[in-house]
């Protein structure tokens, strides 16, 4: 048998299973096909205080134009204190891409609305990567019931460049 293949095979079943174990109480776990099951975020399976922290950098990164262009200390010492120097740096040396999302925070931040904005950017982010919209939404009442409809609109593209950079390691 081909390796590879049976790897994907294996990591489809344990996505599968992983997602069936989390949304057992799930009131539309039934609404959810195989295909929705093996595209189950990594995120989800993670602990909350390490999923919360990743969130975190998804929302900085999804911010990443904005913070850019903050020249408030205040709130690049805030951006550092939440997701660490070295990351912080990183984001803000990154070379500015367009984005449909470069605007999103609306307003300038200050040091205490920092983490509630790049909090709530992560999670948008982090939804809209997920390719089901079904399993976005089971995910959205699973994890963060209270911020129920309607969904924001959040460039799908913006989203996954998010997660991407979030989820590359930093350099030793």
């Amino acid at each position: 048998m081909n390796p590879a293949l049976l790897e994907t095979a294996t990591t489809t079943r344990a996505r599968r299973a992983a997602a069936a174990r989390a949304l057992a109480d799930a009131p539309r776990r039934a609404q959810l096909g195989w295909a929705d099951l093996s595209v189950w975020p990594a995120w989800a399976d993670q602990p909350e205080a390490a999923r919360q922290a990743w969130l975190l950098q998804v929302g900085a990164w999804a911010q990443a134009p904005a913070l850019r262009q903050c020249i408030d200390g205040r709130v690049l010492q805030q951006l550092a204190v939440l997701i660490g120097a070295q990351a912080a740096a990183r984001l803000l040396q990154a070379g500015d891409e367009p984005s449909a999302n470069a605007s999103a925070i609306g307003r300038q931040p200050t040091a205490a609305t920092l983490p509630a904005l790049v909090a709530e950017a992560g999670r948008e982010a982090a939804l809209a990567a997920v390719p089901s919209p079904v399993l976005r939404l089971v995910l959205r009442e699973a994890f963060w019931p209270d911020t129920l409809a309607p969904l924001p609109a959040i460039d799908t593209a913006t989203a996954l460049a998010a997660v991407a950079a979030a989820s590359e390691p930093l350099p030793a």
